[in-house]
């Protein structure tokens, strides 16, 4: 398996050298709204269902009822503690284009990448959560599941109809918790939005600096390839 880092030119030497940026969530949820790897609802898996939003009550009297048009939302509670790095599955000028790079590095063997950064990590980071899985594209009908209770699922939830041709793998960690599965309650949020009070389609930037760490795995040049579109 191959992965695709989009890159533009000055920063791929450093790619190259093996010191690998890895970037809060919260920078992603912030990214400079006109670029299109904008995506200001990162960390976040959202259930609209086109027959309404049904809840169900916990007094039987009352039953369940339907919110027409209503939705639920999952949230990630602690984005400043979670770090990405953003990759792809696919080689393709379309993406260099939408990306506004002219360059790409090609990482040959994924495994061994994957398994230099989590050793990595785990050496700067004792204790911290390590994850590398492909992204999985969801249309808003698509129920919850168990989505909503773990930091670990939402990460790597991303809308369809904007992010699917990007067939995006990241790899990530937490540290201080921040991506484990229990307590839940500190780390996930999940609200219900009626109608009338439709949630946010895009909150309003938050202002950085943001955090961001740079791990060191040694030169791979080895088991890359260098494009240029």
């Amino acid at each position: 398996m191959h992965r695709y880092k989009y890159i533009s030119e000055p920063f791929a030497n450093n790619l190259l050298n093996g010191e690998l940026l890895f970037r809060s969530l919260s920078y992603f949820i912030n990214y400079e709204r006109t670029d299109p790897r904008s995506d200001p609802m990162d960390g976040t898996k959202m259930y609209r269902p086109k027959e309404g939003l049904v809840i169900n009550t916990v007094q039987p009297a009352r039953g369940s009822f339907i919110y027409y048009g209503g939705s639920m939302v999952a949230s990630i509670k602690r984005p400043d503690e979670i770090f990405v790095m953003c990759l792809s599955n696919s080689l393709s000028n379309n993406l260099a284009l939408k990306f506004n790079v002219k360059g790409c590095v090609e990482i040959l063997s994924a495994h061994r990448f994957e398994q230099l950064a989590t050793n990595a990590i785990k050496t700067s980071f004792p204790g911290a959560v390590c994850l590398g899985r492909n992204v999985k594209y969801y249309a808003l009908s698509e129920e919850m599941g168990i989505d909503w209770s773990s930091p670990e699922h939402v990460l790597f939830r991303k809308r369809s109809e904007y992010y699917s041709s990007e067939r995006e793998f990241r790899l990530a960690f937490g540290t201080k918790d921040a991506l484990a599965f229990e307590p839940s309650a500190a780390n996930m949020e999940l609200k219900f939005y009626h109608p009338n009070h439709p949630e946010p389609e895009s909150p309003a930037p938050m202002l950085g600096p943001f955090s961001q760490h740079i791990i060191k795995i040694g030169d791979i040049r080895k088991i890359c390839r260098v494009h240029a579109f």
